[in-house]
């Protein structure tokens, strides 16, 4: 995390460095992408409900990939248990990437819902697929992680080479042996 250095050095910046900078003559135009989220869980019951409040509260699903375990690490298992699976699904329509902050906001609240003694029974991770990339949203920082701002950061899971999505160093190990492959490409396909 952030260093004592880091955060001295952070208080140096004046509050109005962003001052004189202006858009003007510039229309700015939204970076479309569709909205994804990859949702981890142990119990299947907990992912049909999560799903029922997507779409009671406006969103639908437009696609849905299969369910894989999830046990290439046990990362999560000491807060959600062993057996977990994780499923992605696509939301119907476009979205903005501008709204990637609140995107990731909004899902932490989602998974609010189903804590059970403080610890959480679904993981989700929204994200974006476009034409080129497959990013997914994170609480965490990490080396290969851009800043978005309100400590939500952007992860470059997949790139789109050669015709098809590649994986990077730091891609997580479920997105590496190309099961969800089929399903981002369909989605691809979509948008």
């Amino acid at each position: 995390m952030f260093n004592h250095y880091f955060m001295k050095q952070l208080s140096k910046i004046p509050q109005n460095f962003s001052k004189g900078f202006t858009f003007a003559d510039q229309k700015l135009i939204p970076v479309p992408g569709k909205a994804l989220l990859g949702v981890l869980f142990q119990n299947k019951q907990d992912y049909r409900a999560l799903k029922q409040h997507i779409e009671k509260i406006g969103f639908e699903v437009e696609l849905e990939s299969e369910e894989m375990k999830f046990d290439l690490t046990d990362y999560y298992e000491k807060e959600m248990g062993s057996e977990l699976r994780r499923i992605f699904v696509s939301l119907k329509g476009v979205y903005s990437m501008d709204e990637s902050i609140s995107f990731k906001l909004k899902t932490i609240e989602w998974e609010s819902k189903w804590r059970v003694s403080g610890l959480r029974t679904i993981n989700i991770d929204p994200g974006y697929l476009d034409f080129h990339k497959l990013v997914l949203l994170s609480g965490k920082e990490g080396p290969q992680k851009i800043y978005l701002g309100q400590s939500v950061w952007a992860d470059l899971c997949l790139m789109r080479k050669s015709g098809r999505f590649e994986t990077l160093p730091w891609t997580f190990p479920d997105l590496r042996d190309g099961f969800y492959r089929p399903f981002f490409e369909k989605v691809r396909l979509d948008f």
